[in-house]
């Protein structure tokens, strides 16, 4: 078979998701034609699907030595990168897929998280507000910036929940943050209110409970406590 034959089975195989058989035959290509930028692509997207994470860091480096000046794989191995928690390496690769396209937001949502994980706070907040500029109804943004400004117990915390609330309203993680941060500068009726929301679909939820718990104890209404706390 020719190598084109090959990347079309693999194809129909990943739309089966059938990632192994698929794999294989874009690596049976790659041995017709080793050259071809695409399907390294093709083969690292599978990778990613399976997971296998060191093959899809490999396969997207070896695009790039293909095409040094491709736009999209950067973004795709900064992910990968992540993963692994290269973040030095991540932060690179995220760097240059924003130097070539700066109007795409998810690089700036990425670059948010690593900067985040190498502790870079500041410069972690400013990423995921322009993801946000960029993409106004990026969930994930929001929350993000939500959850940073919460640990600083500033007051920007309450509009970033109430953007990704609005967003998505049932939001566990987001109420729950937005109780936290309510909680951590003493608004406990506010915490209250959104600790309610969560046990109203999620009754069994262990944090919520005990934070109930805590604050009716924190008021003197012991019977309310140990309810929360029983549960």
């Amino acid at each position: 078979p020719t190598a084109d034959l090959y990347i079309k089975r693999a194809l129909v195989q990943e739309r089966l998701r059938n990632y192994q058989p698929a794999a294989r035959d874009v690596r049976s290509a790659i041995g017709i034609d080793s050259t071809n930028a695409q399907y390294y692509i093709i083969l690292g997207r599978l990778y990613v699907q399976l997971p296998y994470t060191k093959g899809a860091i490999e396969t997207y480096q070896q695009v790039m030595a293909l095409e040094p000046e491709n736009t999209v794989v950067p973004m795709m191995l900064g992910k990968q990168l992540f993963i692994v928690k290269e973040y030095d390496e991540t932060d690179r690769w995220l760097k240059l897929a924003i130097d070539r396209n700066r109007l795409q937001p998810d690089p700036y949502y990425w670059r948010g998280k690593v900067l985040k994980e190498m502790g870079k706070t500041d410069l972690a907040i400013a990423s995921y507000q322009r993801a946000v500029e960029i993409s106004p109804d990026n969930f994930v943004a929001y929350l993000e910036l939500g959850e940073l400004y919460a640990l600083k117990k500033d007051r920007k915390a309450e509009a970033y929940y109430k953007n990704a609330l609005d967003l998505n309203p049932g939001s566990v993680r987001a109420l729950y943050g937005r109780g936290k941060y309510y909680q951590d500068v003493d608004s406990l009726d506010k915490a209250m209110a959104d600790y309610q929301k969560i046990l109203e679909t999620v009754p069994d939820f262990l944090t919520t409970n005990y934070n109930m718990g805590f604050i009716h104890f924190k008021r003197g209404e012991y019977e309310r406590a140990v309810h929360y706390f029983s549960r």
